[in-house]
């Protein structure tokens, strides 16, 4: 287990220090008074359709709960299981620490619902893949039939992987999972080893919801980016390696990370200036906006149980 910390932290490390030294390098061409002539020249109509993209976005995060939920069979109402995805989505999102913080968060609001610890590891496992399994199909799809034949730069060590390559390896991790599932489903094996793998129906279902989650994220970046330079599936392949980065990172919001990849990829195509303030709005719409709305509902939850536990008290 030790071994496999040490690989994770020295390919966070590495993903983190080579992304820093690649902005330090273009700290001289940033400019402050350019960035913000370039925020006036946005197509306001397609910064509204990000937002409204955003909205849409956070709500399909909330099927993820449900059905993990479901899996497991645990009896919590739509209200509560929504307000609780969405603010530990968000808050996640945000802050970073992956399933460190969203399980601190999810072991707090379940624990008042009365779901045994049990059942709140069970749900914490499940979910550490249900988010990935989405980014994992749509590389496959996009690796493998959109871009099969391109050679794709490595974003800082100028190294080129061919696109088929990427796409059979991450096609490959997603068969593992399905044919568990059917393995599963076809010899009713219920080893408290495969526990965390959802029946093939289910794995269908939440592939499709974590899909549309990160269609639904590249087209809120996509619209913010200047019209007209570039076709959606030729950003798509390197928002996808972006995304990874950031996502493996753990940083909060995949600040810095998903940044530099994004910026080595097309500073070329809009300029580096334009390309920070298409990040800055993203950032503001995607990130910021959303954790003021978690933050205040957090904090109202939180009063809304205190509440609670007065009464409770004052009866006993």
């Amino acid at each position: 287990m030790n071994w496999k910390k040490t690989v994770n932290f020295l390919v966070i490390s590495i993903i983190i220090y080579l992304s820093c030294k690649y902005l330090l390098q273009l700290s001289d061409e940033i400019s402050l008074k350019k960035i913000i002539t370039s925020l006036n020249f946005l197509n306001v109509k397609f910064i509204f359709l990000s937002f409204f993209l955003t909205i849409l976005n956070y709500f399909i995060v909330i099927f993820y709960d449900i059905s993990v939920s479901k899996q497991l069979k645990l009896s919590i109402s739509f209200k509560h299981l929504s307000l609780i995805s969405l603010i530990t989505f968000i808050i996640n999102n945000n802050l970073g620490f992956g399933a460190f913080l969203g399980g601190a968060m999810r072991l707090r609001f379940f624990s008042r619902l009365n779901i045994n610890l049990k059942d709140i590891a069970k749900y914490l496992i499940i979910f550490s893949w249900v988010y990935w399994v989405g980014l994992i199909f749509l590389a496959s799809i996009t690796f493998l039939f959109i871009i099969p034949d391109t050679n794709i730069l490595m974003p800082f060590v100028e190294a080129k992987i061919n696109a088929r390559l990427i796409g059979l390896l991450t096609i490959s991790s997603l068969a593992v999972f399905i044919l568990i599932s059917v393995l599963k489903d076809i010899f009713k094996l219920n080893w408290s080893l495969l526990f965390p793998f959802a029946s093939t129906k289910r794995l269908i279902t939440i592939t499709l919801i974590s899909t549309l989650d990160w269609v639904l994220l590249s087209l809120i970046f996509y619209f913010l980016l200047p019209h007209g330079k570039l076709v959606y599936f030729d950003f798509l392949p390197n928002f996808l390696i972006a995304q990874i980065g950031s996502v493996t990172s753990h940083l909060p919001a995949g600040i810095g990370v998903f940044d530099s990849i994004m910026i080595y990829y097309f500073k070329d195509i809009f300029g580096l200036n334009t390309l920070l303030s298409s990040l800055l709005i993203f950032r503001v719409i995607y990130f910021i906006i959303p954790m003021i709305f978690a933050l205040s509902m957090f904090f109202l939850y939180e009063i809304h149980w205190n509440n609670k536990l007065k009464l409770r008290k004052e009866k006993l």
